[in-house]
């Protein structure tokens, strides 16, 4: 990849793009969901916040969540994660991981 020329940075494809069809690497199974988190981009950026793999963050509703890839569904398209729900065991103390998916 070539990130310093201007003329073909803005056709990157930062996160892998979660469609039926592959005619690009970045469609492949493999890389949509089968590559390590440390392979992975490892960060979004919404504007001046910064969220990173493997950190907790939360959503706008409240909910706290730890990323642990960034998807499209198209090429250019709004940024999803795939994340661990934290929860927490108020009787006990402690926090459970549960899988969700969040944009």
């Amino acid at each position: 990849m070539d990130w310093a020329n201007p003329k073909t940075r803005a056709h990157l494809e930062l996160y892998p793009i979660r469609t039926s069809s592959v005619s690009e690497s970045y469609h492949a199974g493999k890389w949509v969901r089968g590559i390590d988190p440390e392979l992975q981009a490892p960060m979004w950026a919404d504007g001046s916040k910064h969220y990173y793999l493997g950190e907790l963050a939360q959503l706008e509703n409240g909910d706290l969540v730890v990323p642990r890839c960034w998807y499209h569904y198209k090429s250019g398209g709004e940024v999803y994660a795939e994340a661990f729900k934290v929860e927490e065991d108020e009787f006990v103390g402690t926090l459970t991981f549960t899988q969700a998916t969040h944009s």
